[in-house]
């Protein structure tokens, strides 16, 4: 198996000064108890990260025959990963080694028909399934437990709090035939499942969605309503103990620290680099990122003429994804001056500035212990996995 070595570079001292007179961090508390917590200069040292494991989950040695990956969710010394093809839950351990699978394609109890998200939480999975409408959930020996409604949400990103209580994001409607009407929200609810009562925890306005037209050399026509490319879009995360969240949005090198009442406890501000959308960065989204094709799985390659129509936003976002791993840091997917080029910076829980991990994805989710699991994209343009090693504790060592 291919061993991989992430070098890369991470502040471990960061707080003091860089240089004289260079204040690199400022903590300050505001009247009404918000602590606010600054970082003007975010330094460099030297980390290297072992990778644990290369997954090699479609080889012809592969001891399970996975259809689409939807999830994955942090086991004790391992994975659950959410196949929505097979409607099947699998664990694997570290290595991506196949240990058990279990549900099955229906629509009776525990059963799915297209499940497309997994969150583990203490001694149990909440699968969403959305055609089923409906969280089945299991124990992590893969057990069915019970199934539980959750209304008319559009779901994005969801974390269950007990059996009634769920912290979800949405989003509102957007009217297809007039979509410069609405000025989509996106929202972050607490959900009480028993009830149908939600609270509104924080909201970040939209952007005015617009109907995007692109066309290809034959006059073939996709037609879609979205946002500017671009454009901010609200990212959230929350501690170990749930009992805490830390959101973004809007666009700046900002996010917030909140209770669960929707309270503001703290908020960490940092640096970032120009990040007006130039030409340069226009070429990158269509030559890198922007794909077209139909149900049949014909490819579809746009006229220029319909490219210069699309919408942009003015500034790239500067934070791309949050995420908190088990000993209470904060993981900032950031964007550099670079399109398509992002980096990792490290807070632990009280906002003081770790370091960065340059050009590596955001995990997507970690173990108990810490190992972390993150997905690239090799050239052949297949995802490869990959677990590595996590530092424990807030100084680096």
């Amino acid at each position: 198996m291919r061993k991989l070595i992430i070098t890369s570079l991470l502040t471990l001292a960061a707080g003091c000064t860089s240089g004289p007179g260079q204040e690199t961090m400022t903590v300050e508390t505001l009247a009404d108890g918000v602590v606010r917590v600054s970082h003007s200069i975010l330094p460099d040292y030297l980390l290297s990260a072992d990778t644990l494991a290369v997954w090699d989950l479609w080889g012809d040695d592969a001891d399970y025959i996975y259809n689409s990956i939807a999830g994955v969710a942090g086991a004790d010394d391992g994975f659950f990963i959410c196949d929505r093809g097979n409607l099947e839950i699998v664990q694997v351990d570290l290595q991506g080694n196949h240990l058990r699978h279990f549900g099955q394609s229906g629509e009776g109890p525990g059963e799915f028909r297209f499940p497309h998200a997994i969150v583990r939480a203490g001694d149990e999975l909440w699968i969403a399934d959305i055609m089923n409408r409906r969280f089945s959930v299991y124990s992590t020996a893969g057990e069915y437990l019970r199934d539980t409604r959750w209304g008319s949400y559009a779901w994005h990103e969801f974390i269950p709090l007990d059996e009634s209580g769920l912290l979800i994001s949405t989003q509102t409607n957007v009217d297809f035939e007039n979509p410069g009407e609405i000025i989509p929200n996106h929202f972050l609810l607490r959900v009480d499942l028993s009830s149908g009562s939600e609270d509104t925890l924080t909201t970040m306005p939209g952007q005015k969605e617009q109907q995007i037209e692109v066309r290809s050399s034959t006059g073939q026509a996709m037609i879609f309503v979205g946002p500017p490319q671009f454009a901010p879009r609200l990212h959230w995360t929350y501690s170990a103990d749930t009992s805490r969240i830390h959101v973004v949005t809007g666009g700046d090198y900002h996010f917030e620290e909140r209770d669960l009442t929707g309270r503001l406890h703290r908020e960490v501000f940092a640096p970032s680099p120009d990040l007006t959308v130039t030409q340069r960065d226009k070429d990158w989204f269509f030559n890198d990122q922007f794909r077209f094709g139909f149900g049949s799985g014909e490819r579809f390659t746009a006229t220029r003429a319909s490219l210069e129509k699309y919408p942009f936003a003015e500034r790239r976002q500067a934070i791309e994804g949050l995420k908190t791993d088990p000993f209470g840091r904060i993981w900032v997917l950031a964007n550099t001056e670079n399109p398509g080029t992002t980096r990792l910076d490290l807070f632990d829980h009280d906002g003081i500035y770790l370091g960065h991990l340059d050009d590596m994805p955001l995990p997507i989710t970690f173990t108990q212990d810490g190992s972390a699991l993150i997905r690239i994209d090799d050239d052949e343009d297949a995802d490869t996995y990959l677990v590595i090693s996590v530092l424990s504790g807030t100084n680096g060592n």
